[in-house]
């Protein structure tokens, strides 16, 4: 019992360490997601391991007539049930740390991406009217001057065509 305790310690602890990591490049979520799996699992088999262990220190403190046998076996069971809450929490750390980072990169992430963009593009085009970005001004006033040449043209044409 105390190898699967010692195992579960290990991985919480490589839990511990990717969980910490802030940088946006270097996050494994898969990883991570992975080893929370893991740890819930062997949490959960050592809880039921500690409560059978319960069950048959129970059954022979009634049978030992020895008073420090039955101690010993109670002490243990005690022993490894706050070994467990003392991982049990740990690992609700860790989980909390990793939810913290999740959050904080998410707003770094929208500060870095749509912040520059929104703060450099006019309202008119931040609002889905094309009509006040520059390209399409500059194609409204190309249009223009080609409609202005199309009657310059017809108009010299037909005065050509009249004389």
């Amino acid at each position: 019992m105390s190898f699967y305790s010692a195992n579960t310690y290990a991985k919480l602890e490589k839990l511990t360490l990717l969980a910490k990591r802030r940088t946006l490049f270097d996050d494994r979520p898969q990883e991570i997601q992975e080893l929370v799996n893991i740890i819930k699992e062997d949490t959960n088999a050592l809880n039921r391991q500690i409560e059978q262990l319960s069950q048959i220190s129970k059954a022979q403190q009634r049978t030992l007539r020895s008073k420090h046998q039955a101690t010993h076996s109670s002490t243990v069971v005690a022993a490894l049930q706050i070994k467990l809450a003392t991982m049990t929490s740990s690992f609700k750390q860790v989980l909390e740390v990793r939810s913290e980072n999740l959050r904080e990169s998410k707003s770094r992430r929208e500060q870095f991406s749509q912040g520059a963009v929104t703060r450099s593009m006019p309202q008119s085009a931040m609002n889905g009217f094309p009509s006040g970005s520059v390209l399409a001004q500059s194609a409204m006033e190309d249009d223009e001057a080609a409609a202005r040449a199309n009657g310059q043209v017809r108009d010299l044409l037909s005065f050509l065509s009249s004389e």
